[in-house]
């Protein structure tokens, strides 16, 4: 009777122990996963575009885990959007000399593009019909280039 019941009891702490720890850590190594394959389209963001922290966890040490997790995640996300992503995954994937700064000889090819009648169609649309225009053509212009294992270093104009 008491031992079966303190047994019972003992099983029912023993999940909602495991339970408190193995959520926060799945999320965790889910966090660490996207930071690996640079995915961050996903992520919860706010008005300013800030990746949403949840706190999900009583443990101190998993929250504080949870926290650097998503800071690594912020920052790595951040640093994408000033350096080629060709140029992060290198870094990440930990390409001897990816992090290095050094110079080597290179052939390299530059690319300029024009839209034809550009001023006189961005006098027509209206701006958001322009931005989604120029955004399907920046979109199919880096595919293009990235798919020949081009790195894009900056759109000008």
């Amino acid at each position: 009777g008491v031992c079966t019941l303190f047994v019972f009891a003992m099983i029912c702490v023993a999940f909602f122990i495991t339970d408190a720890i193995s959520k926060p850590l799945s999320k965790i190594k889910k966090c660490m996963e996207r930071t690996a394959m640079l995915d961050f389209d996903g992520l919860r963001r706010d008005e300013q575009g800030q990746i949403i922290f949840k706190r999900d966890t009583r443990i101190q040490e998993l929250y504080l885990m949870q926290k650097s997790c998503n800071a690594l995640c912020e920052g790595i996300s951040a640093f994408e959007r000033f350096v080629p992503k060709a140029v992060v995954e290198r870094i990440i994937s930990g390409e001897p000399h990816a992090k290095d700064l050094h110079v080597s000889k290179r052939n390299v090819t530059l690319y300029f593009s024009d839209i034809q009648g550009f001023t006189t169609i961005s006098e027509k649309l209206g701006p958001e019909k322009l931005i989604r225009v120029l955004s399907k053509y920046f979109f199919a212009m880096a595919s293009a280039i990235e798919v020949s294992g081009g790195t894009i270093g900056d759109f000008i104009g």
